[in-house]
């Protein structure tokens, strides 16, 4: 069977007819199920995306910025001063020394990747997959413009920059920075490896050697099954249409998959079709290894 494009950016295997989900096999009578994932099928905001690119880009950033900035312009208009003595004296100096805040930091960091699984599983692909499903319906952005789904990390941006700016104010403890920083080291994180190592949006330098990495390929592989069409839904199959919320569905993390995603591993963990939760996704960081992640002769029953 060819490989759709899906199947190649993320290195997955084609696999056969027969191994197809039964569910994708009887789509209700109306619906399109989805063929090739990377399919150009919904699409943006009609108007925000027949702007040219730039204006798309600027109209963006300036939303964002505007976003993040309200709460400073707010503080400042209602109590200015407030920040008579601005940035505050030695909170660089003691953010920087403190190990305390490094603790607090790298614990926040490590943190909102459970935070992030719950959010994509219950509410990406919940109440608001009708702001994500232009993602599903363009992994590789073959539509140069941005999608509803680029708006998502505001969610996160503006409280925090509300937050940095009552640390700065003097109204919220230190120690509220740290827990800011530590969801911006993720959200970094996040960045470069959802939008560049999985999808390949920015073309950088040297993204290729780190998909090389023997993790990177299982974080990649997982991903590319979150998005493969036969484990999107074992009961409604995948359709590109922001009123169908698809059920189901596999590897909701982002920067940690279990072993059983491993390429040795990942087709017998989608015939299994076992429901996907918090704790049987990070269970294995713990020492609790669902049957694919440390017995393949279990793992292959479902062969």
């Amino acid at each position: 069977a060819k490989a759709s494009l899906c199947e190649q950016q993320f290195g997955l295997t084609p696999s056969p007819p027969s191994t197809q989900s039964p569910a994708m096999a009887v789509a209700p009578t109306g619906f399109r199920p989805a063929g090739n994932c990377c399919d150009k099928g919904s699409a943006s905001t009609s108007w925000f995306k027949d702007l040219p690119l730039r204006v798309q880009g600027a109209l963006a950033g300036s939303i964002c910025f505007w976003l993040c900035g309200l709460p400073w312009i707010a503080t400042a208009a209602v109590a200015p001063e407030l920040f008579a003595n601005f940035p505050p004296p030695g909170l660089v100096g003691e953010l920087w020394s403190s190990p305390r805040h490094w603790c607090l930091m790298i614990f926040v960091s490590v943190l909102f990747e459970p935070i992030t699984w719950l959010i994509h599983k219950h509410a990406m692909h919940g109440f608001l997959w009708w702001v994500h499903e232009d993602h599903h319906a363009d992994t590789t952005y073959m539509r140069h413009e941005l999608y509803k789904n680029d708006f998502f990390p505001l969610v996160f941006a503006v409280p925090s920059s509300a937050a940095a700016c009552w640390v700065c104010a003097g109204l919220l403890p230190r120690d509220v920075a740290s827990v800011v920083l530590g969801a911006l080291l993720y959200g970094l994180a996040y960045l470069y490896i959802h939008e560049e190592i999985f999808h390949r949006r920015f073309g950088l330098p040297f993204s290729s050697a780190v998909r090389a990495h023997p993790y990177m390929k299982r974080l990649a592989t997982a991903h590319g099954v979150h998005h493969s069409r036969k484990d999107q839904a074992r009961d409604l199959p995948l359709v590109h249409n922001p009123d169908i919320v698809p059920q189901g569905g596999l590897a909701f993390g982002f920067l940690y998959a279990p072993p059983r995603f491993e390429a040795a591993r990942v087709r017998a963990t989608q015939k299994r079709g076992e429901k996907e939760t918090l704790w049987s996704y990070y269970g294995p960081l713990f020492g609790c290894y669902g049957p694919c992640d440390c017995d393949m002769a279990a793992c292959g029953k479902a062969e």
